[in-house]
């Protein structure tokens, strides 16, 4: 009986006990379930809510000020690299094609301008010379003095004996003659001696009155007033093409002469036809007639001409002088016309330049002190720049032109100085090849037309070291002639030379060892002025664009050194 009521307690208290802890897990994790799916509910509503929330602000607000942002920021970009492209490459781009065709427009006026200029000076004022001469001379006063002096001239008689004396040097005299058509001349003569002014004047069918000399009349009208000054190369080409064709014709070397002094009414070379046909008519040879002109004719002509008067073939070399000068006119020309272009460029960019710096920059300077602006860096260099130049312009000149004026005394009379520039000019890139390239055509060119004429080489070379100006080739012509001397050949010293190019030594060389040395000295010639030619070319295609893109970054560099101050007043005012 205790056994079962103790088992049946136990069981009752075992069962209460399941039961009781059944009941309290089974509503606690029911709890906790409800608990859970309120959480998962509440996550998946707050997500919804957020994801909505999140999108509406994406959309509506993100979005729309996102891409705003990227608008803003792709205009500033683009803004940016217009203003960019605009001042480096479309300002600079304007400015030199408007600049080119300035430039272009300007020459060509200018050409015109200088063309009319010259035909102006050339012609107008023996217009207007002519004019107040036959105003002058109608004058009835005039006329009345005139014509009385004419009848109290005399003819004027020459003492054979006192007026036949010559002097050592030729003294110039002043004449009073009236010509074939009536008229009084009063000129002046170089002669040796009185007789001889008289005998040329009558020769040429004047009648004398007054034959005199003294000191005033030979030193202001002496031979040393024009002996200095060279024929230019176009004249002595129609003066060597007119006199052999009058030669060719059978007209007296003498008498050709005349027709030529006749022919040509330019004051500044009748005192050479006049002393050329007084020699002539004294016996001298054509060849010393020239030489006693002093640099009026050149020494390769003279020397040529007296090669052609041993051979009896003046004429012949008379056209071939032509044509040799007439030639290197053409390269002359040349040559000046392709750098003419570049040098109108680089004076109109820095005048254009300069008026900007003067003129120009200081007026922003007054604008940049009304606005209170302080400027620095560039700008404020690009000030002071300009501040010095204005203030200091004339010294500038002053200092450049003194600079010029040194430099051409020193290049002229110091040999030296003149050496060393030379040096200097010809290590140049291209423009050492252009010197280089200009010599040898002259050298091979000259000496080939004088080895044609038969003329002993030493006096060639000799020739050749006179026409040339640059020291470092008459120092080769020196050696050359030392060469020779000592029975060596002339491409001896060209050898292993670096202003002799190694193309002309080995055809040089080549001449002398076949016997073709002028054939193959007209080749180097012909070759070196083709490459000149070119090189010039390719000077002019490389100068001019550089010279317009310094011009174009200098004035760009200009405005935007101006232009930043005005950029930094715009963003404060903005602000």
């Amino acid at each position: 009986i205790i056994g079962k009521e103790i088992y049946r307690t136990t069981t009752l208290a075992a069962l209460g006990l399941f039961k009781t802890f059944d009941f309290i897990f089974t509503k606690l994790i029911t709890f906790f379930s409800y608990i859970f799916y309120a959480l998962l509910f509440s996550i998946k509503w707050i997500g919804k809510i957020s994801y909505t929330v999140g999108l509406f602000i994406y959309k509506y607000i993100l979005k729309t000020i996102g891409i705003e942002i990227y608008l803003l920021g792709k205009a500033i970009y683009l803004g940016a690299y217009k203003f960019i492209k605009l001042i480096f490459y479309e300002f600079p781009l304007f400015i030199v094609r408007s600049f080119s065709d300035f430039f272009d427009l300007i020459a060509k006026k200018l050409k015109t301008a200088y063309e009319r200029f010259m035909y102006f000076v050339k012609h107008t004022p023996n217009k207007i010379l002519d004019y107040f001469k036959n105003k002058w001379n109608n004058l009835a006063i005039v006329k009345h003095y005139r014509n009385k002096r004419e009848r109290e001239l005399e003819v004027l008689l020459i003492d054979k004996f006192k007026d036949a004396e010559r002097t050592e040097k030729k003294l110039t005299y002043q004449y009073l003659a009236k010509n074939r058509e009536g008229k009084l001349i009063k000129g002046y003569f170089a002669a040796l001696s009185k007789l001889d002014v008289h005998s040329y004047l009558l020769d040429a069918g004047f009648e004398v009155y007054e034959i005199k000399t003294n000191w005033w009349i030979n030193f202001a009208h002496g031979e040393s007033r024009y002996l200095d000054n060279q024929m230019k190369n176009k004249d002595l080409i129609f003066w060597l093409t007119q006199l052999s064709t009058y030669l060719r014709s059978g007209i007296p070397l003498t008498d050709a002469v005349k027709i030529l002094a006749e022919q040509d009414k330019r004051k500044k070379y009748k005192k050479v036809y006049d002393s050329i046909i007084y020699e002539l008519s004294m016996g001298e040879a054509f060849s010393e007639s020239l030489r006693k002109q002093g640099n009026v004719f050149p020494p390769l002509l003279i020397n040529m001409i007296k090669a052609a008067e041993l051979i009896g073939d003046l004429e012949s070399t008379l056209d071939d002088m032509s044509a040799y000068y007439e030639e290197k006119e053409v390269t002359r020309k040349q040559m000046i016309s392709a750098l003419t272009y570049p040098s109108i460029i680089l004076v109109l960019a820095v005048v254009i330049i300069s008026f900007m710096m003067i003129y120009i920059v200081p007026q922003f300077e007054q604008v940049y002190q009304g606005l209170g602006e302080e400027v620095s860096g560039i700008t404020l260099t690009l000030l002071n720049v300009s501040e010095f130049l204005r203030t200091n312009i004339m010294f500038i000149l002053l200092g450049i032109i003194g600079v010029t004026l040194i430099y051409q005394l020193l290049f002229k009379k110091l040999k030296a100085f003149r050496t060393f520039m030379q040096y200097i000019y010809m290590h140049l890139p291209v423009i050492g090849k252009l010197i280089i390239y200009n010599e040898m055509n002259l050298f091979a060119k000259t000496f080939a037309v004088l080895n044609k004429n038969n003329i002993l080489l030493t006096d060639s070379i000799d020739i050749l070291s006179k026409i040339t100006t640059n020291e470092f080739y008459k120092m080769l012509m020196y050696d050359t002639i030392s060469n020779l001397l000592r029975g060596e050949k002339i491409s001896l010293s060209f050898k292993d030379n670096w202003i002799v190019p190694p193309l002309a030594y080995y055809m040089i060389t080549t001449g002398e060892g076949t016997g073709e040395l002028s054939t193959m000295l007209e080749k180097v010639s012909e070759y070196y002025q083709r490459e000149q030619r070119a090189l010039a070319n390719t000077l002019k295609s490389l100068v001019e664009p550089i010279l317009m893109i310094l011009l174009a970054v200098v004035v760009g560099g200009i405005m935007i050194s101006i232009l930043l101050p005005m950029y930094s007043i715009s963003t404060e005012i903005l602000k």
